[in-house]
């Protein structure tokens, strides 16, 4: 073969070059398509009325458990897009045995205040809702009733933060602390809370 017949055969580009090319192109809208969902997914839910909030049962309430007290309050979602939940876990302080937590349809009337009590009166005939898969309307909330049960011989404790997962980008899921929670119940006869 002559130098002037190898000028003349075209060169072509591998395989190798095309899988390049294309990896690069998916890459690319890949990362374009997870821009536009991060951008537009729904702010952080708010926990409202639970902070700082401390309740117990008095000393001549007759028929009362005391070593239980559940408290309400709202999860609150401030986006324009609606926000299905997975699932809603307390943590608490070594005052506490456990917290059982219970959502249900906002009150009527009731605020964003929180709200003391044994769990009935605080779910006040609201329908239960399942913490995996409600969904929470754009600027609409739920009520979040934590009942609380004291260890023995405790004066005190306190529920301290929520750990909310949600329905994510791309049918991922996404888990949001709220550590503002502070909501906390005392025994009679006890200043301490």
């Amino acid at each position: 073969m002559t130098s002037d017949e190898h000028a003349t055969i075209p060169h072509r580009a591998g395989p190798s070059a095309r899988a390049v090319l294309a990896t690069c192109v998916v890459a690319a809208l890949v990362l374009l398509a997870g821009l536009v969902v991060v951008t537009s997914s729904p702010a952080p839910l708010r926990a409202l009325g639970a902070s700082g909030v401390c309740g117990g049962w008095s000393d001549d309430e007759a028929g009362r458990d005391e070593t239980r007290m559940s408290a309400g309050f709202v999860l609150r979602n401030p986006s324009d897009r609606p926000v299905t939940l997975r699932g809603v876990r307390a943590t608490w302080d070594s005052g506490l045995r456990s917290v059982r937590v219970v959502l249900a349809e906002k009150v009527r009337g009731s605020g964003t205040g929180a709200l003391m009590g044994d769990t009935a009166s605080v779910v006040d005939g609201a329908q239960v809702l399942d913490a995996d898969g409600t969904v929470i309307a754009p600027h609409h909330d739920v009520r979040v009733v934590a009942e609380m049960r004291s260890r023995s011989l405790a004066h005190g404790g306190h529920l301290t933060g929520l750990r909310v997962t949600t329905t994510g980008p791309l049918g991922t899921l996404r888990t949001q602390d709220l550590s503002d929670v502070t909501v906390g119940m005392t025994t009679p006869g006890s200043d301490v809370c």
